[in-house]
């Protein structure tokens, strides 16, 4: 699947990636695969922020190429941007 993704990277220009770690909401940034898609994404050549809805600023999302979620209920992450 890395391949994929870097073939994908490399046909769209991208150059960074946020992960967003807001659906988990016991781990968020201790989640337990962050390291390994934090390195899988370095590998594809991005930069790599982790982000939280409910604690970071929302103006970092406007500034990245690709955004990624992991782990828990998306639907937290959902909730989380009701004020968004």
């Amino acid at each position: 699947m890395i391949c994929c993704v870097k073939d994908f990277v490399k046909a769209h220009n991208l150059h960074s990636a946020l992960i967003c770690v807001t659906s988990d909401p016991h781990y968020k940034k201790e989640h337990k695969h962050l390291n390994r898609l934090m390195s899988e994404l370095h590998e594809c050549g991005l930069k790599v922020s982790l982000f939280d809805f409910d604690t970071d600023d929302y103006s970092v999302i406007e500034n990245v190429d690709l955004i990624e979620f992991i782990g828990g209920n998306p639907f937290l992450s959902l909730r989380s941007t009701s004020n968004f």
